[in-house]
């Protein structure tokens, strides 16, 4: 399907989006093979500009600074164009970048209120309020666990991130046994996690 209209202005072709997923489904665990997908979607769809700030955080991941710095100051000069959203995502992506995490948390989190139910915002504001010592506040984010559907989002292996974040959390504040939950949660769903 497409994006949701929060995310972009404009139609987006389904041969970009298409790729778009397919270089979210493997973010993270093939970096060369999610950039090779994302910048295809952005050759589809120049005006694609979700896809070229996912492509700057996948050039960051690749250790590739120059390219990230171009794709960057590309999306910069067209802010004019983005939809809230997209700029709220381009304020995260910058002040992240920037290294101001402060900045990219208020960022993640307003863009929490708008998509509630992404799990891509969810779990990069809950990576940031726990690098900024705010584990409450990713605990928070992520929610309570055992109400996910984990006989689907099990499927997908980029959940094991969620229940690491969450384990990380419990355990900052002491609360050893919902960290344990968590660890058995992501044994039973992620095996060799």
């Amino acid at each position: 399907g497409p994006l949701p209209s929060v995310y972009v202005g404009r139609p987006v072709p389904y041969e970009a989006y298409r790729e778009f997923v397919t270089a979210m489904a493997t973010a993270g665990f093939d970096w060369d093979a999610a950039m090779a997908h994302m910048e295809r979607a952005v050759e589809i769809a120049p005006d694609f500009w979700m896809a070229r700030l996912r492509l700057v955080i996948t050039y960051t991941f690749l250790m590739q600074p120059a390219k990230a710095r171009e794709m960057l100051a590309g999306v910069e000069k067209a802010t004019a164009q983005l939809s809230p959203t997209e700029l709220l995502f381009f304020g995260f992506v910058k002040a992240r970048r920037d290294g101001r995490r402060l900045d990219a948390l208020k960022a993640a989190n307003e863009l929490l209120e708008l998509a509630p139910h992404d799990p891509f915002v969810s779990y990069m504001a809950a990576q940031l309020a726990l690098s900024v010592n705010r584990p409450r506040a990713a605990l928070d984010v992520l929610g309570d666990l055992s109400e996910i559907d984990w006989r689907e989002v099990g499927k997908w292996p980029q959940g094991a991130w969620f229940v690491r974040s969450s384990a990380l959390a419990h355990h900052y504040l002491g609360e050893y046994r919902e960290e344990l939950a968590d660890a058995q949660l992501g044994v039973r769903y992620y095996p060799n996690s």
